[in-house]
């Protein structure tokens, strides 16, 4: 269902009035399951139906994590309440959500992380033998970069010979460079930048 983030209130109330038109003229067809993929606007408009149908809702980050107002959680709270599975890519962010909703979703919560091919990365395999850790992301400061950085200190401790490679850009690259060099481990980080997917 297309629901693109237009600017101006009138032009997104235009995009949610006809997600929901779009909305309501599928599920006349007799899905057995409907599969809520983002706790967001359309989770929203679907809920709006009152269609009674299954469900199970994923949540991804910033559905959770972003500023909500007050009776977006409530509308949230229900599409949680009625759903039969809830799926989060890690233990942390539906533990944010319980606390945002003020619900136990703990008894429908299933943890799928996320996945990555293994084709593409056969030729890591001797990085474990080197004892080499990557980790790729956008530097921002949710993603604890800072804390990967801390946590690396102390694995040289045990093994002096551990390197850490980090692919990504982003607003906090210069701090957690900054922070390398003030823990002493600057020389066996190493900071690719952006880095493209092929």
């Amino acid at each position: 269902v297309p629901l693109g983030v237009s600017h101006g209130k009138k032009r997104f109330l235009f995009e949610l009035l006809n997600a929901r038109r779009i909305l309501r003229r599928e599920m006349k067809n007799k899905y057995e399951f409907v599969s809520i993929q983002y706790l967001g606007y359309l989770a929203t408009v679907f809920a709006s139906l009152k269609i009674d149908r299954k469900y199970m809702v994923s949540i991804h980050g910033m559905d959770v994590t972003g500023q909500q107002s007050k009776w977006v959680r409530v509308i949230q709270k229900k599409i949680i309440e009625n759903a039969l599975v809830v799926i989060s890519n890690s233990h942390y962010l539906a533990h944010i959500l319980e606390k945002k909703i003020n619900y136990p979703i703990q008894t429908k919560l299933q943890v799928i992380w996320n996945g990555i091919c293994l084709e593409r990365y056969k030729a890591t395999e001797n990085l474990v033998k080197d004892k080499v850790i990557v980790s790729v992301g956008r530097f921002v400061y949710k993603k604890g970069f800072d804390i990967l950085i801390k946590a690396f200190a102390d694995v040289v401790k045990k093994y002096c010979d551990a390197k850490l490679i980090i692919a990504g850009d982003g607003p906090e690259k210069n701090k957690c460079e900054q922070l390398a060099e003030k823990l002493g481990v600057r020389g066996q980080i190493e900071f690719l930048g952006s880095v493209s997917n092929k």
